[in-house]
């Protein structure tokens, strides 16, 4: 669940630090193998690319996760770098990066050295993994171990294999989804537990999942407690009553988190035995400092992820084009740029000329309505429709009127419907501006009145009910006939349609052409 930024590398980076202090007292100890192998249990905060072999869409192994990696490999962990296991068996001098278990490829050297159980999405409750598209539980995790133990008796006997798990180190890192995704999610437990029940639900599944390791022969164990969960910027952004203009961790929220720490310390204590050391990791007051004094830290953004908006991106959401996508006032700055580079190759008279003969085509608004208001709650709970509406077309103004005040004197909208409500008053002496309609067109061909196509309420690729982008991909099925289907994906029309909306068009284009 973690905007890969402030939160991965401060998490990361102060659990290295106390993990060091806990198990490695000196470093030099550490490096002559007293710990010979690392075992990882958890989320997507230890999830070394497990869910690269499963089917779900909660991965991570696209571009841009993976940036600063070494050689720049998107591996499936939910970082643009190495998460804290990396560097604990770096440190420890035992090898570079914690592999996944599932990966088929291990030999026999990694398998002994440890590996990564962990699954991106998942929690302690099982409903969470559902949650998050069928990713690993806790409880298939802890079968995973019972099989690895297995395989290694087979490979190194069963003492070598008894002697190896008794010293090495089990790194458990879980929770936060089972909150943030599902009790504050889908109103389900939220339906049958009060958020103390709740707590106390998830720990009982904790201390049973940390029960099978010890009976398993885990001997040094240590358990990461939850990060402060109003700090995190998708929380901040859907649960946020200011989520763009006043950005700040939600209190109520990560108080969830600290009652939840307080009752993890009592379970910990509760289950010591001789001859097991089990260390509670405090994640909650390293990130808080971090928020509160980001400079102290070398941060400067700290309600922000990196990848995208930062406001909400994740998994499929941060991808390759991500980072491209362009605001309206960026696009306008970039033409701002163009004008320039052009008055300087041709003068500004040649430059003016062409602006004043050019046409300029706009066309937006649809994912203002289809993937913000009616998708993500932050705009629904502070307009009505009537007045996003107004809002959108108040935005709109400042686009057109930053075109004319470049010099554009010939403008094509296309767009929605209340797009063609725009005020007389925005069009300029000597300027042309048309409304093209998209809506009437494309009702036409969705109703099948008009058009010969054959399917008109699915796209071509993959179901045709919800794939876009990165969902439709190379491994997506395609329709036999694509000139049968209006949609190409789930949101975007075929070339077919395009075309014939093109067609539609033309007359109000050769309207702004034409002298």
């Amino acid at each position: 669940m973690w905007s890969p930024s402030l939160f991965s590398h401060a998490l990361l980076n102060f659990i290295l630090y106390y993990f060091m202090l806990i198990f490695f007292s000196k470093a030099a100890e550490a490096r002559n193998s007293s710990v010979p192998a690392l075992f990882v249990f958890g989320d997507s905060t230890v999830d070394s690319g497990n869910n690269n072999y499963i089917r779900t869409i909660s991965k991570s192994n696209f571009p841009p996760y993976g940036k600063d990696f070494p050689g720049k490999i998107a591996t499936g962990r939910f970082c643009n770098g190495r998460l804290v296991p990396d560097f604990l068996v770096s440190y420890a001098g035992i090898k570079d990066y914690v592999p996944p278990y599932l990966d088929p490829t291990l030999s026999l050297d990694e398998l002994k050295t440890g590996v990564c159980f962990a699954s991106a999405g998942t929690g302690f409750d099982s409903l969470t993994a559902q949650i998050s598209d069928g990713v690993i539980t806790i409880q298939k995790q802890l079968k995973y171990f019972k099989e690895y133990k297995s395989r290694m008796e087979v490979y190194i006997g069963k003492e070598k294999t008894r002697s190896l798990i008794n010293k090495a180190v089990f790194l458990i890192s879980a929770g936060t989804n089972d909150f943030i995704l599902n009790y504050f999610g889908p109103p389900i437990r939220s339906k049958t537990y009060t958020i103390y029940s709740y707590q106390e639900f998830v720990l009982q599944l904790f201390q049973q999942f940390l029960q099978g390791l010890i009976n398993m022969g885990a001997r040094k164990i240590a358990v990461v407690g939850l990060p402060p969960l109003g700090c995190v910027p998708a929380v901040i952004t859907l649960k946020s009553n200011h989520p763009f203009d006043r950005r700040g961790c939600i209190d109520s929220l990560s108080a969830v988190a600290r009652d939840y720490n307080r009752l993890l310390v009592n379970r910990l204590t509760a289950v010591q035995s001789n001859g097991v050391m089990i260390k509670y990791i405090d994640a909650y007051k390293p990130l808080v400092d971090m928020v509160t004094n980001p400079q102290q830290f070398g941060f400067e953004k700290v309600g922000y992820g990196c990848c995208g908006s930062g406001l909400i991106e994740l998994s499929i959401l941060c991808n390759e084009l991500s980072p491209s996508v362009i605001s309206f006032p960026e696009q306008l700055e970039h033409f701002k740029s163009y004008r320039a580079k052009l008055e300087a190759a041709i003068g500004k008279n040649r430059t003016m000329e062409i602006v004043k003969n050019a046409l300029f085509l706009v066309s937006a608004g649809t994912n203002d309505f289809v993937v913000n208001y009616f998708t993500v709650p932050i705009r629904r709970n502070n307009y009505t429709i009537s007045e996003y509406t107004s809002f959108i077309l108040q935005e709109a103004r400042q686009v057109f009127q930053g075109l004319v005040d470049q010099g554009a004197t010939r403008i094509g909208v296309v767009g929605l419907p209340p797009m063609g409500c725009l005020p007389i008053e925005l069009q300029p002496s000597g300027s042309r501006i048309a409304y093209v309609d998209i809506f009437g067109p494309l009702e036409e061909m969705t109703l099948g009145n008009t058009y010969d196509f054959e399917e008109v309420s699915k796209g071509c690729c993959g179901t045709g009910m919800l794939e876009a982008s990165y969902m439709c991909n190379s491994k997506s099925v395609v329709c036999e006939d694509v000139n049968e289907y209006v949609f190409w994906d789930a949101i975007h029309p075929t070339e077919k349609t395009y075309f014939l909306l093109f067609q539609e068009f033309r007359p109000l284009i050769d309207s702004l052409v034409k002298e």
